[in-house]
């Protein structure tokens, strides 16, 4: 799945800003989809650890700590 740049551009002008540049919501995009896959990887693993299958919404909360 990819974070579209005019996805992140969507946030940045609900956010506030007036303007926002194609390589702003690029880099915006990229960021938020390797922290989105950080964080999937970290609830992946927590549910393994439980010996689950299932992500759970904890697993999700625990792994943004």
């Amino acid at each position: 799945m990819e974070l579209t740049p005019e996805y992140a551009r969507q946030l940045l002008e609900s956010a506030g800003a007036e303007d926002v540049s194609d390589e702003a919501a690029e880099e915006l995009a990229q960021t938020l989809e390797t922290y989105a896959g950080y964080i999937s990887e970290e609830a992946i693993a927590l549910a393994i650890d439980e010996d689950r299958n299932v992500v759970r919404k904890q697993d999700i909360i625990e792994a943004e700590r």
